[in-house]
């Protein structure tokens, strides 16, 4: 018999419990209760209410599915293997000459809150492997196939087993993953994401009857570790929560549980307050724009979140710099418009199926840090919808599981699922060879995005280490003519002048970097050098005064005080000016050598 409207408000009161608790309490079948909440997307695992109910679920999940379990290790392995030989790229080499490295501790004394747990894993890789990228990749891998089965798990608590099998796989594979997991520096995008969903699902057991209260401590904590992974990112997590409850219909019974994330995020937030304001500085000093002039952060916001779910659909266009925004009023309109659908047309079943919004809630709320009005980011990075791509794996999960259910026979719908994770496998595996050194990085960046700034800077980088002057200066002039507000392609430019003997051409390009940016240290000792060797002292003590009053501890500006010094025959100043360097770096084997040099020389 099927359920009466009055049993299944019964149901939805209490279908935080499993199917055959339900039907016992309220003296109904349990076939039909499984079959209304199956209907209804709700999860149809059994629920504990003793103190072990998190192992127990555990346990039951990996007896029941470990042929999957084994399936996503195995797959996850494969796609990404073509990372595992990769070297370090673009932030990764500033990474590994970090102190943090070596002492962690150092970061969590001079800032309150960062991204400390992150940092650790950095160090036990370096004390594991020292420099060697393959453990620091494997180690990032890992960290995605962990995330993963914890979606799964946590999906398999929400919904039914196919959509978050399904869902999982998508999320293992699918191409717009391969930045984060394939860049060592990308990996607090994934480090916090996986705290996020241990809070998350420690809070679903929170909710549960009877449940110890040891599960709330734990959310609470993994929160903690989750914003101590990435601070910016995690502090979203309470809105996850009330999202959650929401879709289980317990929001007025989850609200006292609120208290303790939204404290702690407070506190984290105003902690944090400083690092934003270092993070927007850091941004806008790069000088790539953060959106056009001819778009407001509206519709920067609308191209943010059409591009994430057109990449998660068509991977086409994968990129390290999206620099590029579209600003045509037609496409902005059909942006508009697919956003529209994507975020209301879920409203229209929220009182058939909660399970739209809370796979549309996720997409959104993830990236509410990247999508602020404040530009803390760049419009567009693929790292920045790790956490978020799993609400649109949730949704064609959903759709692929309703076209199974509904289309006779639908062995095609399965072929086609199947077909989606093969392609999007050998697209994340041949992304992989992209990311194998900054050379194939870079041309395989150029090539996809030619017209941003960025990418031209780096691939005139490319061409200076292989021996092309020439291209490498047009790379560098072209990146200014695309953003000429970009300091570090103008001193680029001007550097590449210096070194091929054209020293009075190069004066130019290092003056406009520094209309751009003054505090380029860079630009100054150049200058200082060239001016010193054209004879005009005064201008070489203005630049290298003004480079120590920006950078006072660096010990190469010094050693080139010392050297502009000697060739003025000021021997004891040049001797001053490297004491004055070895102060700040007492280890520095240069230093030690032209100081007993220029002793020598009393």
């Amino acid at each position: 018999m099927k359920l009466t409207g009055k049993q299944k408000l019964a149901v939805e009161s209490i279908k935080n419990l499993g199917p055959e608790d339900i039907a016992q309490k309220l003296n109904l079948p349990a076939p039909e209760v499984r079959h209304y909440l199956e209907s209804r997307g709700h999860s149809t695992i059994e629920t504990k209410k003793d103190s072990s109910g998190i192992i127990d679920e555990l346990y039951n999940f990996w007896r029941g599915r470990r042929l999957k379990i084994l399936l996503i290790i195995g797959l996850g392995l494969l796609v990404y293997s073509s990372a595992l030989p990769n070297g370090f790229v673009s932030d990764d080499l500033p990474l590994l000459k970090s102190p943090n490295l070596q002492n962690p501790l150092n970061q969590i004394i001079n800032e309150p809150v960062s991204a400390f747990l992150n940092s650790l894993t950095y160090t036990l890789n370096y004390y594991l492997h020292g420099t060697n990228p393959l453990g620091y990749h494997l180690v990032n891998i890992l960290f995605h196939i962990t995330f993963t089965l914890t979606a799964y798990f946590f999906l398999s608590l929400l919904t039914k087993e196919r959509v978050a099998f399904f869902a999982s796989l998508l999320f293992l594979v699918v191409p717009l993953h391969a930045e984060p997991v394939i860049w060592v520096s990308g990996r607090h995008y994934i480090l916090y994401a996986i705290f996020v969903l241990l809070s998350l699902i420690l809070h679903l057991f929170a909710a549960k009857p009877e449940a110890p209260a040891r599960y709330r401590s734990w959310s609470v904590i993994f929160f903690v570790f989750a914003v101590y992974s990435f601070p910016e990112q995690a502090l979203v997590l309470p809105f996850l929560l009330i999202l959650i409850d929401f879709y289980q219909g317990r929001l007025r019974q989850g609200v006292k549980s609120y208290w303790p994330y939204i404290l702690l995020a407070g506190i984290f937030t105003l902690l944090s307050l400083s690092r934003v304001a270092l993070r927007i500085q850091d941004v806008r000093g790069s000088n790539i724009p953060l959106s056009s002039p001819q778009i407001n952060f509206i519709q920067a916001d609308i191209v943010a979140l059409s591009t994430y779910l057109q990449l998660f659909l068509v991977p086409l266009g994968l990129t390290f710099y999206h620099e590029a925004i579209p600003t045509g009023s037609l496409d902005i309109a059909i942006r508009t418009l697919v956003i529209i659908i994507f975020f209301f047309v879920p409203l229209v079943f929220i009182k058939k199926n909660r399970f739209f919004i809370l796979s549309v809630g996720i997409f959104l709320v993830a990236l509410l840090p990247t999508i602020t009005p404040f530009r803390v980011s760049w419009i567009v990075a693929e790292r920045y919808a790790y956490l978020s791509a799993l609400g649109p794996a949730m949704l064609v999960a959903y759709v692929i599981d309703l076209a199974i259910k509904k289309l006779q026979p639908n062995r095609l719908v399965k072929y086609i699922f199947a077909a989606i994770i093969l392609a999007y496998s050998a697209i994340t595996f041949f992304r992989g060879f992209d990311w194998k050194d900054e050379d194939s990085l870079w041309l395989a960046t150029i090539k996809t995005s030619p017209t941003s700034s960025k990418a031209l800077n780096n691939i005139g980088d490319y061409y200076g280490r292989h021996g092309d002057p020439q291209k490498s200066f047009e790379s560098f002039v072209k990146a200014t003519q695309i953003n000429p507000a970009y300091s570090d392609a103008w001193h680029n430019a001007g550097n590449v002048l210096l070194q091929n003997g054209r020293p009075d051409d190069s004066i130019p390009y290092f003056e406009k970097s520094l209309q751009f940016n003054p505090s380029l240290v860079e630009a100054y000792t150049k200058l200082a050098w060239i001016y010193h060797e054209k004879g005009d002292q005064e201008k070489a003590g203005l630049m290298i005064k003004e480079a120590l009053r920006i950078r006072p501890n660096d010990p190469n500006t010094y050693n080139l005080l010392a050297s502009i010094e000697y060739e003025n025959h000021n021997v004891e100043a040049a001797i001053e000016a490297i004491r004055k360097g070895l102060s700040t770096d007492p280890g520095n084997t240069q230093l030690q050598k032209n100081l007993q040099l220029l002793e020598s020389l009393r």
